[in-house]
């Protein structure tokens, strides 16, 4: 064990722990059969290697694998060495999943070699990575289909391999199954042979591809399919008797993968796609190469049941894996350090795709709403990472799989693409994936393609953005007509408790909107590079209204002086709904940041009282939800006097919209109905609480039509203020739904409930009965409910191991990305860092800090904030309520 850590260790690239590059994987040839009963697998591995240098060692990477044999052989079929006879030898290291094997007879430099071992494996029955089981029903039977979710350190888990993404490399794959099953891969099957009960099905060889984009299912599944003008086959797998389903998405992905094909000038390089629906996945979904998996709710629509969310949601989902073929397949990165190439690029693709296909929807304000917001929220706190993280090993990057690398990294693209203007931008990207096209890259052949496309230094535009975590906050004041001044920091929360000493300074993009001597809306453009700057405007100083960050494609926060705050919200209404948006977000981050007041937080934002536009009231009702959440620990006064404050601000937008469709509404109007019932309802509403109350029972006893767009609001209203029947009735269609989407709404709508008793039931039978990739939904849902906060973190403390054994927790320390959605979720929300010993004991008892470290982290600060904001409100928000409140 000792020598072959040293010989890893000797392989460091910027300290990180590799394998050693003594030589090239060509080809996999990998054959395996699973036996669905045992849960096992065996499998047989031949690799085609081309030695870079005299060596005697090759290593591979290999976890919970049992191999049996091993052998060497030269292109002329003469065997090398062998383990049957001792020339080979096997040495494993647990601590790094490398398999390594010492030859008695060097290998000779540039010369190739087949690399043959024969092995066994588990078929995973908790963890949902590696190859895992996940049940499901046919014709009645239950039976187990195998899935595979390689990303990003699990295809050691199916074979031995080079298991890091600059390691690329073909396969060959064949698998041999119960004759009735399907089986998908990569790549189309190019010949069956059947034998007995059993059939062995041959896969065509893959493209060049990273280990982690390796994909196999078998199961059983009804198929649609349709081709591209250009002739790509697109296939979507859904459940037995379910395909019709599948059509929603298959529409969007024959739409989606011709979208990015003629954006990115370089078409889609396969000849088919598949895209499967699992009952069970960790993810929303996996972008492997010619066959894409989701979980069924990412994936299948019912034309019936699912709501327009839904469908944004589904859409969206398949535009990011489809995305992913150019982004993270065709053009890889080099090392997990430049995750965010992969997935905020997807991120930032899959919504320009969605708004090609679905203009209608207006996504781009949602977009700045649910990853750019979300973004600058954790980028805010000391915890946060950089854009560009080391990762010294493979292990430590399912952390990094978060907020930062999607939304704030999807956002530092959408602000360059800005900046540097769309046709510039595509340009640049286009060089980009043909330059880099079946190889890996790093973060600066981005910057360099992109500049070379717009002759601007985009290196060093975002060298801080990248390598320095955190954003700056701008404050704006006027001195004198037609002078700005400006100046940057670090935004942090309750600034005034933390001074910034980090001295980074931004190449900050910023797009100012004013009112000319005309009365009309005029753009500047600039770069703030200094701490303190001043920038010549031309306005009527009548006026004084400036929006800055106009769009709002900017990942920073915008403080403006009083004077400048009043001019800009007495213009409110005829702002874009981005920059009202923006206006109204900003507010609630300054009110954190303590910039502003409780009172002058909520006079801003009454003034949104007759707003239209769906994405800012869901923003400001989610805001106002997030500061219930903080002054809650106050009582129940306090909470009755948000509610009449909520009831107050959605007043006038309700009887706008009201219960009531229209034949020609907006395609967002539902979206907006069922945000304005909701929060009415939850406030405490009563002619919304009767007529929601109606609606269930009418609904659930006679038969009467529920749209699927009401239905989340209507289940909610009714839990949150009913009792035990309306509670258990939703429990029972939960267990009888056949659609996941409609059983993940009434899992949702159980922890609004207002009575411990039935908030403490819902979690014991979550833990015992719900899926383990919906647990941190529902735990997150009940820790969200006044009531329920302190029933959730019970929980964590009393049942976090039977919690970690519905993800196949090893006691290891293992990392699984829905334990970091659940822990963050529940434990961030206190307020009182007297807590904070008792959640140190649950991460010290079930060895969570090895992988949950930075989330602990993440937790412990955010209680610190939370804990400032209730003392520095304490006894000011009863009082200011009371008076804005007519």
């Amino acid at each position: 064990l000792l020598l072959v850590l040293v010989s890893i260790t000797s392989c460091l690239a910027d300290s990180r722990v590799i394998l050693k590059n003594d030589v090239n994987f060509l080809v996999y040839r990998l054959h395996l059969t699973p036996d669905l009963d045992q849960f096992s697998f065996a499998g047989q591995t031949e690799i085609l290697l081309l030695a870079n240098n005299s060596t005697t060692t090759i290593q591979l990477n290999a976890e919970q694998l049992t191999v049996s044999k091993a052998r060497i052989v030269t292109t002329s079929g003469n065997s090398l060495c062998s383990s049957e006879d001792g020339t080979l030898r096997m040495e494993t290291d647990t601590v790094f999943s490398v398999l390594s094997f010492t030859c008695d007879t060097p290998l000779s430099k540039d010369a190739q070699y087949t690399l043959s071992i024969s092995y066994t494996g588990d078929i995973q029955k908790f963890a949902l990575e590696g190859w895992y089981r996940s049940r499901y029903l046919y014709n009645g039977e239950e039976r187990y289909m195998a899935v595979t979710h390689m990303e990003p350190v699990a295809a050691r888990k199916v074979l031995p391999c080079g298991d890091e993404p600059a390691l690329k490399a073909v396969f060959q794959l064949s698998v041999t199954v119960p004759e009735d099953r399907d089986v998908i891969s990569n790549t189309d099957p190019v010949e069956v042979q059947k034998h007995g009960d059993k059939k062995t099905v041959t896969f065509s060889e893959t493209p060049l591809m990273s280990t982690y984009l390796l994909a196999l299912v078998v199961g059983n599944f009804d198929v649609l399919e349709d081709k591209t003008e250009s002739g790509i086959t697109i296939r979507v797998f859904t459940p037995v008797g379910g395909k019709e389903r599948g059509r929603f998405a298959l529409e969007v992905a024959k739409k989606v993968i011709t979208f990015f094909g003629d954006y990115f000038a370089f078409p889609y390089p396969l000849s088919k796609l598949d895209l499967v629906a699992v009952p069970d996945f960790a993810a929303g979904a996996m972008e492997n190469w010619g066959c894409n998996i989701f979980r069924e709710t990412a994936l299948l629509i019912d034309e019936k049941q699912s709501s327009i969310m839904q469908k944004q949601f589904v859409a969206y989902v398949v535009a990011h894996e489809i995305a992913h073929a150019w982004f993270g397949n065709l053009v890889t990165m080099s090392w997990w350090n430049d995750l965010w190439l992969n997935e905020g690029f997807a991120t930032w693709s899959g919504n320009l795709a969605v708004d090609h296909v679905f203009p209608e929807w207006h996504i781009w304000t949602n977009f700045i709403s649910s990853y750019i917001f979300s973004g600058l929220h954790l980028d805010s706190l000391e915890s946060t990472h950089p854009v560009d993280v080391p990762i010294s090993e493979a292990s430590k990057v399912g952390e990094i799989f978060d907020v930062i690398s999607y939304h704030k990294g999807s956002s530092l693209i959408c602000m360059l693409a800005s900046y540097l203007g769309a046709e510039k931008f595509q340009k640049g990207m286009q060089a980009y994936v043909n330059r880099h096209q079946w190889g890996n890259t790093e973060t600066d052949d981005l910057w360099k393609a992109l500049g070379d496309a717009s002759q601007v230094d985009v290196g060093s535009l975002m060298k801080n953005w990248i390598s320095k975590e955190g954003f700056p906050l701008l404050s704006l004041s006027l001195v004198g007509e037609g002078k700005l001044n400006l100046s940057q920091e670090r935004y942090k929360p309750l600034k005034h408790s933390s001074k910034d000493t980090s001295n980074t300074l931004w190449s900050t993009p910023l797009n100012v909107q004013f009112v000319d001597k005309q009365d009309q809306l005029q753009n500047q453009t600039f770069i703030i590079t200094d701490k303190e700057d001043s920038k010549s405007i031309h306005f009527d100083s009548q006026w004084n209204v400036v929006k800055a960050n106009s769009g709002q494609t900017g990942f920073f926060r915008v403080h403006y002086d009083a004077k400048l705050r009043e001019a800009t919200k007495s213009y409110l209404k005829n702002l874009s709904s981005e920059d009202r948006l923006g206006l109204q977000n900003d507010m609630f981050a300054l009110l954190l940041s303590g910039h502003v007041n409780v009172k002058e937080y909520l006079e801003f934002i009454i003034e949104y009282s007759s707003e239209e536009n769906v994405v800012v009231w869901n923003d400001l009702a989610l805001n106002i939800n997030t500061f219930t959440q903080m002054l809650c620990h106050l009582g129940d006064s306090v909470i009755s006097s948000l509610g009449e404050f909520t009831k107050h601000l959605f007043s006038d937008i309700f009887t706008k919209v009201g219960w009531q469709s229209e034949l020609k509404e907006e395609a967002t109007v539902p979206l907006l109905r069922s945000t304005v019932l909701t929060n009415l309802g939850l406030a405490g509403d009563a002619q919304i609480i009767e007529e929601a109350t109606n609606r269930f029972w009418d609904f659930f006893d006679h038969g009467k039509d529920l749209k699927p767009d009401l239905r989340g609001a209507v289940y909610k209203i009714v839990v949150a203020s009913s009792d035990y029947r309306a509670w258990s009735r939703l429990r029972d269609e939960y267990k009888n739904s056949d659609l996941n989407e409609e059983r993940l709404r009434c899992l949702v709508a159980l922890s609004y409930s207002r009575n411990p008793e039935l908030l403490d039931e819902v979690l014991d039978w979550a833990i015992r009965e719900v899926k383990a990739q919906d647990l941190a939904t529902i735990f997150s849902a009940v820790a969200q409910n006044p009531k329920g906060l302190d029933i959730a973190f019970q929980y964590l403390e009393s049942k976090m191991a039977l919690i970690l054994a519905k993800y196949g927790d090893d006691g290891q320390g293992t990392f699984y990305f829905p334990v970091q959605v659940l822990l963050s979720r529940v434990l961030s929300k206190f307020a009182d860092t007297n807590k904070v010993e008792s959640i140190r004991h649950i991460f010290e008892a079930h060895n969570l800090f090895k992988s949950y470290g930075r989330t602990y982290n993440q937790i412990v600060e955010s209680i610190e904030i939370n804990e400032k904001f209730l003392e520095i409100n304490r006894h000011i928000a009863l009082e200011v309520l009371g008076n804005i409140i007519p």
